[in-house]
């Protein structure tokens, strides 16, 4: 059985290559004015308009469904 044993080297963690006392001529600014932030609606703020229609929509259905369900297989039975 071989086990290989590595040495961790230990130092500072190397950097990219920016002047470090040169100037600052390479910053980029980035114009946000024409984006629209402020109009928009913040995540959940229209959740529930057309819950409570959906859900009476979605009982009458199922009332429905059952009680034409049960009736045929009341006549099924007989």
């Amino acid at each position: 059985m071989v086990v290989e044993i590595l040495q961790a080297i230990t130092g500072d963690v190397p950097l990219a290559n920016v002047p470090e006392n040169g100037p600052v001529d390479n910053l980029m600014l980035i114009d946000d004015g024409n984006v629209p932030l402020a109009g928009l609606p913040k995540t959940g703020d229209r959740f529930g308009t057309n819950t409570g229609l959906a859900a009476l929509l979605t009982g009458f259905l199922l009332a429905a469904f059952t009680a034409l369900n049960n009736k045929r297989r009341e006549e099924e039975n007989k």
